[in-house]
């Protein structure tokens, strides 16, 4: 066991992995920079970085994933896969590998551009239903995001520029943290 890994033994086909690392909370200022370039790393599905690399250049995992879990003043960056044993180690360094892409390299102007109008697009499917509509207005109380959270979202999302978003990058992944939970009969 290395650090950064723990390994839970259990006789299955295929071993499940979670990852993450330390993120923002809710309440940062830079919380929906962080969220664009998550979309880009592992939470624009087929368009994400960890998806192409992982699923459709490696063929090593069939889904994989990341994604922030926000609490009010910190927060995490999850994500997961499952793949055979023997290729657990090479789709770990894959993760790390792109961990460390994202750190180093941000992300490009087109995919700034992809993401805000996904988030802004998307945005009109937390209206689909009373009971997702209460679920946001009480995020929006519990944040305190303010009245005007609605009016003001996709400015927000709209004053996001590349440089600032790169900036988080560096500053925020860091591969040297991340942390694997692995659960299965792994070959690493």
């Amino acid at each position: 066991l290395s650090i950064g890994k723990e390994i839970i033994k259990m006789k299955t086909p295929q071993t499940t992995v979670i990852f993450g690392q330390k993120g923002l909370g809710r309440k940062d200022k830079e919380y929906f920079a962080a969220r664009i370039i998550n979309y880009v790393l592992g939470g624009g599905g087929f368009q994400s970085r960890l998806y192409k690399e992982i699923r459709e250049a490696n063929g090593l995992v069939y889904s994989i994933y990341s994604y922030l879990m926000p609490y009010e003043y910190v927060g995490a960056i999850v994500g997961g896969f499952q793949t055979r044993n023997e290729n657990v180690g090479k789709t770990i360094e894959k993760v790390k590998s792109e961990w460390k892409r994202i750190k180093s390299e941000g992300i490009t102007k087109i995919e700034l551009q992809n993401a805000k109008t996904y988030y802004k697009g998307s945005f009109s499917r937390n209206f689909t239903s009373t009971l997702s509509i209460a679920n946001l207005l009480m995020i929006v109380q519990y944040y305190d995001l303010g009245e005007d959270y609605f009016k003001k979202r996709d400015l927000i999302i709209d004053d996001l520029k590349l440089n600032e978003i790169n900036n988080l990058a560096k500053k925020l992944f860091d591969s040297e943290t991340l942390f694997f939970m692995i659960v299965g009969e792994p070959k690493i």
